[in-house]
């Protein structure tokens, strides 16, 4: 069967016996490298979870799933700024394959049409939820929410935990990588000014 011709349950179950197939060569690597037990019964089944795991946390690979979400606006007069912080995501790094937490803050000033305000946490959800740069991600959010929104202006800061820094390497489990991206409106000093009091006003 072509790749072309597999439905979107056929190329799911064959992506997830990849995976699956894929962390047993990494379950036998550190066999051969450090001696691992693969008889151990808590390793049974590691392949099988890893796969559901990896599916289930970079599901935001799929763009169509994001863009679903920014498709459900409604008209709105209203054209001061919305702004919703603390935002709690995840991610993948995509050198290392390691988890990165982020907290981000985000505002945008609406042209005729508002989000529901649970839809733009789950909106940056999906688009953490795939192996991305910070720096890339920040500006990918950014982008995509004003070519579909199209807003006056969007804002997001991102601040990410990466465990690549924190659990290898330098070894540095407290430092944070902090990025930006300011798209319309908010490229004035005066309307960033708005969005950071507000947010930091949250934080009192």
């Amino acid at each position: 069967m072509s790749q072309t011709s597999l439905t979107d349950s056929d190329r799911f179950l064959e992506g997830k016996s990849s995976i699956e197939r894929g962390f047993a060569l990494i379950l036998s690597g550190l066999h051969e490298a450090y001696g691992l037990n693969l008889l151990d019964e808590n390793l049974t089944d590691t392949p099988s979870r890893v796969a559901r795991s990896y599916l289930e946390m970079l599901k935001g690979i799929d763009p169509a799933l994001a863009d679903d979400v920014l498709q459900q606006s409604f008209p709105s007069d209203y054209d001061g700024m919305v702004v919703i912080s603390d935002i709690q995501c995840y991610s993948m790094c995509p050198h290392h394959f390691l988890p990165v937490k982020y907290t981000a803050n985000f505002g945008y000033i609406p042209s005729g049409l508002v989000l529901g305000i649970s839809k733009i946490p789950r909106f940056i959800k999906l688009m953490c939820q795939a192996p991305v740069l910070q720096e890339t991600l920040t500006e990918n959010i950014v982008d995509k929410f004003t070519k579909i929104v199209k807003p006056l202006g969007c804002i997001i800061t991102l601040k990410g935990y990466h465990m690549c820094m924190g659990c290898r390497g330098i070894e540095m489990p407290d430092a944070s990588t902090i990025t930006s991206s300011i798209r319309g409106n908010f490229e004035s000093l005066t309307v960033r000014e708005e969005f950071f009091n507000l947010i930091n006003s949250q934080k009192c």
